[in-house]
């Protein structure tokens, strides 16, 4: 399903966030490094830049990293193929 980003509507999300991040996140400090260790389709990676933190996303696919980065006009994350 997918669905706009309300914060940045020229986003579309494959899937929506996984809600759950906002516990993880509500503490941090604004600019906060985040590393998302498996990022697959970037959807939680651009959730957090989104949300003005520093995002490290990592993947084992190199082609998942290429679209993301395709995704990622303006170039916020850091994206990295890992194994």
């Amino acid at each position: 399903m997918k669905s706009k980003n309300p914060k940045n509507p020229q986003l579309i999300y494959e899937r929506e966030p996984d809600k759950s991040i906002d516990k993880l996140i509500y503490d941090l400090e604004p600019n906060s490094k985040i590393l998302d260790l498996g990022c697959g389709d970037g959807v939680d990676s651009f959730y957090f830049r989104e949300d003005g933190f520093d995002v490290h996303a990592l993947d084992i696919s190199p082609m998942v990293i290429e679209e993301n980065k395709k995704k990622d006009k303006y170039n916020q994350i850091e994206w990295k193929v890992y194994d």
